[in-house]
């Protein structure tokens, strides 16, 4: 991605940037998509940013391109969780 638009990664960020601003104001509004995940999604690339909410707000677990198989997305939101525990 990057070697063939180096800007890309930049706006990439800012837009996972906007993101995770606009979960200090929004969050928990993003609908429930499995067990306990909110779903955010990137208005500028096929992201999707996978949250729960505890007492302090919302606690990111992953950010995936949604193009992948929802089976893959599901284990590598559960994995990152796992890994964090």
């Amino acid at each position: 991605m990057t070697r063939k638009n180096p800007g890309l990664a930049i706006i990439l960020l800012l837009a996972s940037g906007r993101i995770y601003e606009g979960l200090k104001v929004s969050a928990s509004i993003h609908p429930i998509v499995y067990r306990d995940y909110h779903r955010v999604l990137s208005r500028v690339f096929p992201y999707g940013v996978f949250y729960t909410m505890d007492d302090e707000g919302a606690v990111v677990w992953a950010e995936v391109d949604l193009r992948r198989d929802p089976d893959w997305i599901r284990e590598a939101v559960q994995m990152s969780r796992t890994k964090q525990s």
